[in-house]
């Protein structure tokens, strides 16, 4: 990624002038045809994907794996992850911890990717992060690799700015689905599954128990597990797995997890029934309370006294 001569303009012209070159680099990782191409087999889906999350774990070990320096929450689910992974990142931000956070996808503009502790990384900074992951990348080519595709820089570039920050922990959204997704590289300390419901059918499946097999692929040996899941045809995959992994499920059900939910237009509160504590989040919906207890539940299960 080459930058033009902008030597002359202001200080704030040329950072956004940097962020725009950065941009059209990362996008320009946009190539070929759709994936999963049109009338593809369930198998050639998962062989794809296998290759894909090889193809990452090799670019990120070029990278010296910055995924393995900082401990990882990972957040699956079909809805209410992007809500439970920014509640998550801000319980563990209010208790001290340096927090990062990836959501996906973004909204406005691609920072908001990159957070620590609830602030999107610098337009300067994301450029000059680009830059070097850019650097990165050429070098890899040079070895005899193809070029990480726009989905591998993403995942490879958010795990090394969290690692340059030396944030402490790192909450990661899953992207689509969970055991194939690109970020489920990490090694998390807590996996939460929040709902499911159907979603991405073409690569998960048609039916609630092939989605929950997908979105219970996050959980790991060694991982604390928490899920919101309850439904009689989606909870029975998610314990198989988590006894096949030999992790401990938590089930945050409603009936038990809170009560005296509130709800206004700026947002919803409720009583987390474990803590007695009353909560709130910034998000207005009887379910938010829901999102809100697993949050709660999840940041618990990592154990550690500095949480409050």
């Amino acid at each position: 990624m080459a930058a033009d001569d902008t030597t002359s303009a202001p200080l704030e012209d040329r950072a956004i002038d940097f962020y725009q070159q950065a941009e059209q680099y990362v996008t320009g990782l946009i190539m070929g045809p759709p994936s999963p191409a049109p009338g593809s087999t369930k198998d050639e889906i998962r062989a794809r994907a296998v290759v894909r999350m090889s193809r990452l774990r090799a670019f990120l070990e070029h990278l010296g794996n910055p995924h393995l320096q900082y401990q990882t929450i990972h957040i699956g689910g079909t809805s209410g992850k992007g809500s439970t992974t920014s509640l998550v990142a801000s319980i563990l931000t209010a208790s001290g911890y340096r927090t990062g956070s990836h959501v996906s996808p973004y909204l406005q503009v691609a920072t908001e990717k990159l957070q620590i502790n609830g602030q999107i990384a610098p337009a300067a900074r994301y450029a000059a992060l680009v830059q070097t992951m850019a650097q990165t990348v050429e070098r890899w080519e040079a070895l005899g690799n193809p070029r990480p595709t726009y989905g591998e820089f993403w995942v490879a570039m958010t795990f090394l700015y969290f690692a340059e920050e030396a944030v402490d922990i790192a909450v990661i959204e899953v992207g689509a689905g969970g055991r194939f997704d690109l970020t489920n590289v990490i090694q998390p300390a807590v996996a939460a599954i929040t709902s499911i419901g159907y979603d991405h059918t073409v690569t998960l499946g048609n039916t609630l128990p092939e989605i929950a097999w997908h979105k219970a692929g996050i959980l790991k040996p060694g991982a604390a597990a928490v899920t919101a899941v309850t439904s009689d045809e989606a909870l029975p995959v998610i314990q198989d797995e988590a006894g096949s992994v030999g992790a401990d499920l938590q089930i945050v059900r409603p009936e038990v997890a809170f009560r005296d939910v509130e709800t206004d237009r700026d947002g919803t509160t409720f009583v987390d029934a474990l803590s007695g504590r009353r909560m709130r989040v910034n998000l207005s919906g009887t379910f938010q309370a829901t999102n809100g207890a697993l949050a709660a539940a999840t940041v618990r299960a990592l154990d550690n006294d500095r949480i409050t």
